[in-house]
């Protein structure tokens, strides 16, 4: 009876120690995968598998790993495993669902959020996501109400809030876009594609000084935002500001010399200040890119 009694005392101080030891090398995965060492993190979560095969949680964070290298192939294998060994944890087909998001299968991806969903109906994370897929398959009103769910159960995810102002844009709720885009810059001031996109809103409204005033700020947040000086060019070119808004379309072609619009309103406004021939140009460049509206200009002003 001694004898039988030592040998269990003994086999649960091995078992302790292997679990420490898994428990070490997972919480090691995590650190690693914080820090964006996405390959150090498998190593990590390998270790974890190897000492304790049946260990769930390290096969979803390790599939996360993989889904960051684009490992699409394997992060499905271990999600699919981690699924099959645990079916009611939720954060797997969170992961898997996220996964499938990112290399484009959008349906299935949605299927595995609505699933964790019914697992754990309040998750603000799982509706942000879902959120986001709605959105791929171009379901504008389903994103919103997704966006609208996430913000009731967490009111301090910026990015939620941008993503419902993205939608209502593209529905052309464009005040509505602009009252999210504020609260979204709010919780986050230093977000510049959120001001971009606010003072897109404010363009659509006929706001021309309100826009300018956003792509400003876009601009000073990121002084090689592009986009941010093309659109200010537009509402100074509304405003019949043609100087000022030269001055932005040269800056944009600077940093993105690639952009067959901008050369389009640039021509068009030399043209307005009597450098046709430069105008012309321009509007020739801008078609060789591709902006088939260029086109229409060089019929128009060039011949």
């Amino acid at each position: 009876m001694k004898i039988n009694f030592l040998i269990i005392i003994i086999f649960c101080f091995v078992l302790t120690g292997y679990s420490q030891q898994d428990e070490k090398h997972y919480k090691k995965g995590n650190a690693r995968a914080n820090k964006e060492d996405f390959l150090g993190a498998i190593e990590e979560f390998n270790k974890a598998i190897e000492i304790i095969p049946n260990n769930f949680y390290a096969y979803v964070r390790r599939g996360a790993a993989k889904s960051k290298l684009k490992d699409y192939p394997g992060a499905m294998e271990d999600f699919n495993k981690a699924i099959e060994m645990s079916p009611d944890y939720a954060e797997a087909y969170i992961q898997r669902g996220i996964s499938k998001r990112l290399k484009g299968d959008y349906q299935s991806a949605l299927e595995d959020l609505n699933k964790a969903l019914e697992i754990t109906p309040n998750n603000s994370r799982t509706y942000y996501s879902k959120a986001i897929t709605l959105d791929k398959l171009q379901d504008n009103e389903g994103a919103i109400e997704a966006y609208t769910n996430s913000i009731s159960l967490s009111s301090g995810n910026s990015n939620a809030y941008f993503g419902r102002g993205s939608s209502k844009y593209k529905l052309k709720d464009y005040k509505g876009a602009v009252e999210d885009f504020t609260k979204a810059i709010e919780l986050n001031p230093k977000d510049g594609e959120a001001y971009n996109n606010r003072g897109n809103a404010k363009l659509k409204l006929d706001d021309m000084n309100g826009s300018i005033e956003d792509y400003s700020m876009a601009i000073k947040i990121n002084p090689n935002a592009a986009t941010a000086f093309y659109n200010r060019g537009i509402s100074k070119f509304k405003l019949q500001k043609y100087d000022d808004a030269l001055e932005d379309f040269n800056k944009s072609i600077e940093i993105n010399p690639n952009e067959a619009s901008i050369y389009y309103y640039r021509g068009v406004i030399k043209i307005a200040l009597n450098q046709k021939e430069e105008g012309c140009l321009d509007l020739k460049k801008s078609a060789a890119l591709g902006y088939t509206k260029a086109e229409e200009g060089i019929l128009k002003f060039c011949n």
